[in-house]
């Protein structure tokens, strides 16, 4: 695995440059002028001169009587590839074709012609099929398709087709990446065959050795994640591909992790076997990637290739041969790998030394929140591990409240009048203070604020719930859902000190409430007396433990 930070995670070819096949490779161009909007016409006819010698005299016109599709297209293909040309006759026809005014025969290894039969607009035609194999630089040109018929005293010849053939030239395309970068191309590299891809192989080299030899088992974290998450197969990954409209069509689908010898030139090579042959054809595929690292200073770059990268520029844009480039290429390539070696061991190193500064930071940054979180509840924290302990072995944390605050029912206010709050006050020596209580408010002022006042500001707050407390509107609603709630989110209060009394079986507490906070809970129990029940309020008031 490469250590790398790199801005690109995953580079596909198609995206970012002009995407091959272009227009004419697939879809051929309509080339459909005024002379070919219709098949054209040329008669022939002697007439006698002076001498008694018959002449031949020449007339083109456009024939608008015929009723067929004519083909007038441009198609763009490139040395080693096949091409396949079409034209339509009536089935009656004998059809012959035409290179740059020169009828072929089908007889020539490299050519075939076929003849189907369709429909066509309710109509039977025949469609007439040009094959050339491996093309050549001299099979680039004008093909006609031509159909004649002759009579007594004149010939006439229609051209219904004319196909233009067009060679796609050798290109060069830089490509400015960082090493670790994912490669991907699906359809940019692409091969037209009158083969299956059985009898094709594909071959991706990087400065003329292959790729598996070059970046063989190379990976990033980023390179590894996206095969396991999406491919079966390891990386460098080479395959050919049918296309689904037509089969002659094979694509090549190009999937490696870029390694740090892999700046140079990049090549694509067919390997293909003749039909009835052990002989092999190598294609080059005819777009040339110079794959360069880039050129900003940064960071972890202490040594910039501007210099270099002016040259290569200006080697590129020149008019010398693709050939020629390639070989003046190849020392500053070498020079433009060096330096990249150089500047990608300091990123490294640096990268290294900075995690290990994070790792670091990161530890203290923890030991520094436990320390607060430890000082600031550890009254809390103490009192959880309490409950887990043997009662013999817990300790005894005393705790000196001095202010305790009811939330009762009306219906539940005798228990607290003459059972709960004289404990308190008389036992203990609290302050007691109770919504029902009148001393503790004025009528004058807001009740909200005075019992939001009254609860936040005493040591502990005791909850009698029951079946009448849920149905008082004050006691459910306004003291326990908005003002007890809003007090614990606030944390102005904490629910260690509030102590939950079940006072019959009608008594509950909210959902929320047992989501977010842990509170202690006592059952008022019929079989106990009052005094048993009291002591265990007072053993939570003093110590937080029931």
């Amino acid at each position: 695995m490469f250590l790398t930070s790199t801005g690109q995670m995953v580079y596909t070819i198609e995206e970012q440059n002009t995407g091959f096949p272009q227009e004419g490779y697939i879809n051929p161009i309509d080339l459909g002028t005024e002379l070919y909007n219709f098949p054209v016409r040329y008669t022939h006819f002697p007439r006698h001169n002076l001498t008694k010698n018959f002449l031949r005299t020449d007339v083109d016109e456009v024939g608008k009587t015929l009723n067929l599709p004519f083909v007038y297209k441009s198609i763009e293909r490139y040395v080693g590839e096949d091409v396949m040309l079409d034209c339509f006759g009536e089935t009656n026809w004998e059809i012959m074709w035409k290179f740059n005014g020169t009828y072929i025969s089908e007889f020539e290894s490299r050519h075939s012609i076929d003849e189907l039969e369709t429909q066509f607009q309710g109509a039977l035609i025949k469609i007439s099929t040009l094959l050339i194999q491996v093309l050549r630089k001299e099979d680039y040109g004008t093909y006609e398709c031509h159909y004649s018929k002759s009579n007594d005293w004149a010939q006439h010849t229609y051209v219904i087709g004319v196909h233009v053939l067009k060679e796609i030239p050798r290109k060069i395309v830089i490509l400015n990446l960082d090493v670790g970068v994912y490669i991907q191309s699906l359809s940019f590299f692409c091969y037209y065959a009158n083969e299956t891809t059985s009898s094709i192989s594909i071959e991706y080299t990087i400065n003329n050795q292959s790729v598996d030899t070059v970046c063989s088992e190379f990976s990033t974290w980023h390179c590894a994640l996206t095969v396991k998450n999406f491919h079966t197969y390891k990386l460098p990954y080479i395959g050919l591909v049918e296309m689904n409209n037509d089969s002659n069509y094979k694509r090549t689908n190009i999937e490696y992790c870029l390694c740090l010898d892999a700046f140079g030139i990049h090549r694509i090579y067919f390997h293909r076997t003749k039909r009835y042959s052990l002989k092999s054809l190598s294609i080059q595929h005819p777009y040339v990637l110079v794959v360069l690292p880039h050129t900003k200073p940064s960071l972890f770059r202490y040594f910039d290739d501007s210099k270099h990268y002016i040259e290569i520029d200006t080697l590129l844009n020149s008019n010398e041969t693709v050939e020629t480039k390639e070989r003046k290429l190849q020392p500053l390539l070498h020079l433009v790998r060096a330096n990249e070696s150089k500047a990608r061991f300091v990123e490294n190193l640096l990268q290294n030394v900075a995690l290990l500064c994070a790792f670091l930071c990161a530890i203290g940054f923890l030991s520094f929140v436990i320390d607060v979180f430890w000082g600031v509840y550890y009254n809390g924290i103490s009192h959880t591990l309490q409950g887990c302990l043997p009662y013999c072995l817990q300790p005894t944390i005393l705790e000196n409240p001095r202010s305790v605050f009811i939330s009762h029912s009306e219906e539940d206010k005798d228990f607290i009048t003459r059972t709960l709050a004289p404990f308190l006050d008389e036992s203990l020596n609290l302050r007691v203070s109770f919504s029902g209580k009148d001393d503790d408010f004025e009528s004058n002022h807001d009740v909200f604020n005075q019992l939001s006042e009254k609860i936040e500001h005493s040591d502990k707050l005791l909850v009698v719930l029951s079946s009448a407390y849920h149905e008082e509107e004050q006691c459910e609603k306004l003291e326990l859902m908005i003002i007890i709630w809003g007090l614990l989110n606030n944390r102005t209060i904490k629910s260690k000190n509030i102590l939950c009394i079940f006072y019959n079986e009608g008594a509950k507490l909210p959902l929320k409430f047992l989501r977010h906070f842990y509170f202690k809970k006592l059952h008022w129990n019929n079989q106990l007396s009052e005094e048993e029940q009291l002591l265990f309020i007072q053993k939570w008031l003093t110590t937080g433990r029931l």
